[in-house]
């Protein structure tokens, strides 16, 4: 057997190793992930919809106990006709041993995209293993498993870059008509799973890239008639994509579409005609009259953005803290602390820095053009945080009050916001952060490129010296200090003190109890990761196969920083009949969720 194929066996067998590791508690003791939409909403879904297969109602059309009653297909998070949903119809598995066994299958896909898509961009190059490891086992991926169709979608974003890269590429018309199958396929899973904000993102990403492609070749080109009949070529291949995801998808996206038009989000009316409240009228005819009377709701399409200040968290991992099992987030005592997405957008500090390495030396076109992705996907995550935000917080602070009030909406300015005026349709969609894994997957790419282009066996250039001496003056001097920190809050009277500020800040029934003791710790795994991931590689840099050694230094580090995002607790005691109530986990069961791998 061939070296590079026997390492290419370990890495995957490791890579499995790593996903079963962090998901055991639910794949062998059938425990569910303890936060939020994980535990409420898609394990009792997942538990009514196995109800309804053991009663041979395979595709079921109505669910009465939610809400007032509800259309199954028309609620595309139930993901009918997904077609990994085999795997929730497998036998002699509980429904929390199926749940952790889609989410690892779907960590799984996800890496075998992201390698795909680097073999496209660099055939026969050895990063594609850093680049699927760094992608699959990234906060913005692997803390989807809390929101189980959007880790679906993030898991075939991997298929579509890889299409697109051989796409816009010169190809020969099997190759072209290749990948507008691949791209229409990853896009078609996507919406199956019940995400169509990824695949929309995935359109515009395309749209993008093809544009920017013409637009470089013809000013690059002497002639115009090669990019002309390249971008018709380009302009049938995407009218051939969309044609095959809208009737891949129809199944699915019919019964949504006409189930939305129920919704007040929908031209902005209310919900409740007179017709549709006479439907829901029991006996004494009150509830069509509550209906008839609701006000028309307003939903804020950018509360999900990511702050600025997130940022620091690509490189130190749990510098803000998490959320469970001890609530550590000391940033939500920041008055402009949206609402939360993920607690981190940590790729991997060694990923980084061969991402960064890309600014000054790209490898290849296709850095180009992820180093335009990592940069406009990361713009377009931070939605309410535009220039319009900066200025009012910086009037207010002045103490410029009116001023600030008469600027416009914080989102006006922002690049999410231009995507809802260039795109029709797109102010649908509510959730900016939803691009982070975009730039989680451009980024990992780039470290990808970066490392086959420059082998650790080189020295390691003038610029990511003064880099990584940079990051590590900082993480010592945060290390030292959390340590200080740290044994401040051995006053009792201190940590009582901090504990009240954060209770007070984030009263949250979804989070753990707040404590000081685990802000130390976040913060010094925050500071402490990046300075052993360079002692590290400054050892093995001298060392034969030092690139193969670093892809398992970054998978072992990848997978003990994981371990601070997964958190499970025992699944709720089965209801004798009906469907499953929606449960919180606060309180009682936290005191047994501490997670000991930790």
């Amino acid at each position: 057997m061939r070296a590079n194929s026997r390492q290419n066996i370990l890495l995957s067998l490791g890579l499995v190793g790593a996903t079963v590791f962090l998901f055991s508690p639910g794949l062998f003791r059938s425990e569910i992930p303890a936060f939020r939409d994980a535990y409420h909403f898609y394990y009792p879904q997942a538990v009514w919809l196995d109800r309804c297969v053991a009663g041979g109602e395979l595709f079921p059309s109505w669910n009465a106990s939610e809400g007032l009653g509800g259309s199954v297909a028309g609620q595309s998070s139930t993901a009918l006709y997904y077609p990994l949903r085999v795997i929730w119809l497998l036998p002699a598995l509980s429904v929390a041993q199926r749940f952790s066994l889609l989410i690892v299958v779907h960590l799984l896909i996800a890496a075998a995209g992201i390698h795909y898509a680097a073999r496209k961009l660099s055939p026969g190059g050895q990063g594609g293993w850093l680049a699927a490891i760094s992608y699959t086992l990234s906060c913005p991926v692997l803390f989807q498993h809390t929101n189980l169709i959007y880790l679906c979608s993030a898991a075939w974003i991997g298929f579509v870059l890889g299409a697109l890269a051989e796409a816009v590429s010169p190809a020969t018309k099997k190759s072209t008509g290749m990948s507008c199958l691949v791209f229409s396929t990853a896009c078609s899973m996507m919406v199956l799973a019940g995400d169509p904000h990824t695949a929309a993102n995935a359109l515009v990403v395309a749209a993008a890239a093809i544009t920017l492609r013409t637009l470089w070749k013809s000013w690059s080109s002497k002639s115009l008639r090669q990019p002309a009949q390249r971008f018709l070529q380009l302009m049938i291949w995407s009218a051939a994509a969309i044609a095959l995801i809208a009737s891949a998808t129809a199944v699915q996206w019919l019964p949504t579409l006409r189930w939305s038009t129920n919704s007040s989000r929908w031209a902005n009316t209310p919900v409740a005609s007179p017709e549709p409240a006479q439907a829901f009228q029991d006996e004494t005819g009150r509830i069509g009259s509550v209906l008839a009377s609701q006000p028309t709701a307003h939903h804020r399409i950018y509360d999900f953005s990511l702050p600025p200040w997130h940022l620091a968290t690509s490189v130190w991992p749990t510098l803000g803290g998490h959320y469970q099992p001890n609530h550590s987030r000391w940033l939500d005592i920041l008055p402009t602390e949206g609402r939360m997405w993920i607690p981190s957008i940590y790729f991997g500090f060694l990923p980084l820095l061969f991402a960064l390495s890309a600014l000054g030396k790209p490898t290849c076109a296709g850095s180009r053009g992820l180093l335009l992705l990592a940069v406009f996907s990361c713009l377009a995550s931070m939605g309410n945080y535009s220039f319009i935000w900066q200025c009012r917080e910086g009037l207010t602070g002045l103490g410029g009050e009116e001023l600030a009030q008469s600027l416009p909406k914080d989102h006006v300015g922002s690049v999410y916001w231009g995507l809802t005026q260039i795109v029709p349709g797109y102010d649908a969609f509510r959730f900016p952060a939803k691009w982070l894994v975009w730039f989680a997957a451009a980024g990992s790419l780039l470290a990808g490129l970066q490392l086959t282009a420059h082998p650790l066996v080189n020295q390691m250039t003038l610029e990511r010296k003064k880099r990584s001496a940079i990051f590590s003056l900082i993480s010592t001097s945060g290390l030292l200090f959390s340590l200080a920190a740290g044994l401040l809050l051995l006053s009792p009277s201190w940590s009582q003190s901090i504990d009240r500020r954060l209770l007070a800040s984030a009263a949250d029934i979804w989070l753990a109890t707040p404590s000081s003791s685990a802000i130390v710790t976040s913060t010094l795994v925050a500071f402490a990761t990046p300075l052993v991931s360079l002692a590290a590689v400054r050892y093995l840099r001298s060392h034969r196969r030092a690139t193969e050694k670093i892809t398992w230094l970054v998978l072992a580090e990848m997978t003990l920083v994981s371990c601070c995002w997964t958190v499970f607790v025992p699944a709720p005691a089965p209801q004798a009949a009906g469907p499953p109530a929606m449960h919180s986990p606060a309180g009682a069961p936290f005191a047994v969720a501490n997670d000991q791998r930790l």
